[in-house]
């Protein structure tokens, strides 16, 4: 039965109504939940779809291609209010799902962290061990840790909401995959955009190996930032999938995977996370 958009909330409450015995569900998140103009299914959509979860649960689908953690703040109150008039029927939400931050780090804010590459940036650093050399060299971390802080205000903001309206309700969140730069472009058509990663390090100078190692630190950086909003909210689960798709292959294009990726992803990792929220 898929999911219903927020901007269709008639729809949904009638959907609520039809079927009382079906849990509720919000999915908010980007473009692995919304990856438009592909014939096959991104993370929400395989979720959504009759063969698992779309005759089970009500969803309501809040996502949207290119959407930053930094949007959180001045959209929080519409899903406060649809949370809230659920909870007053006695049917609050059971289940939040996230995809949020990638954009943030890896996607199109990527470029605006790069430096000249003239220095090494010593900031502190507190999501990993050690910061590569050639982070210090090509990142701002200053400016990073600033956006990292903001993701995991956006979390923790959504994790505050399902504590007023659905308290008892999972949130499931995730790690995103092993992202490789590379120059390949989301493409359909005349649309073109990206390469989000190699386009403005290459430009910028940045070797290819040392690009490597930054998004790897950075993927790592991103789960140790999640697990310690994680590790402080409740009924929180974190699906560490940021080694999944190693092979590029896999990949429609830079940040995107391919249908069977996001198959892989959802069967492997979701599907169970949801099945145990709902136990």
């Amino acid at each position: 039965m898929a999911s219903t958009h927020i901007n269709h909330l008639k729809d949904y409450y009638e959907r609520v109504d039809r079927f009382p015995d079906r849990p509720n569900a919000l999915s908010i998140g980007d473009s692995w939940f919304q990856y438009p103009l592909r014939f096959y299914p991104d993370l929400q959509t395989r979720l959504s779809s009759d063969g698992l979860f779309g005759r089970r649960v009500n969803f309501l689908d809040d996502s949207y291609p290119g959407r930053d953690a930094k949007d959180v703040p001045r959209m929080i109150r519409s899903w406060r209010n649809v949370g809230a008039v659920l909870q007053d029927r006695g049917r609050p939400f059971s289940l939040i799902l996230l995809s949020l931050g990638g954009n943030d780090v890896i996607g199109r804010d990527f470029a605006r962290h790069l430096s000249d590459g003239s220095g090494s940036d010593a900031s502190p650093w507190p999501w990993s061990a050690s910061v590569p050399a050639a982070a210090r060299r090509w990142i701002r971390l200053g400016e990073l840790a600033a956006t990292f802080e903001q993701v995991a205000a956006s979390y923790r903001s959504i994790a505050a909401m399902r504590d007023a309206v659905a308290p008892e309700a999972t949130i499931i969140g995730h790690t995103y995959a092993a992202v490789t730069p590379m120059n390949k472009p989301y493409k359909f058509f005349r649309i073109r955009t990206g390469p989000w990663i190699w386009k403005p390090a290459t430009k910028q100078g940045v070797p290819i190996d040392a690009q490597k190692e930054i998004v790897a630190w950075m993927l790592e950086s991103f789960h140790a930032l999640l697990a310690s909003v994680r590790d402080d909210t409740a009924r929180f689960t974190l699906l560490d999938t940021r080694r999944e798709l190693a092979d590029p292959a896999a990949w429609d294009n830079e940040i995107h995977p391919l249908g069977p990726g996001f198959i892989h992803l959802a069967d492997r990792f979701w599907v169970p996370a949801v099945e145990q929220a709902l136990a």
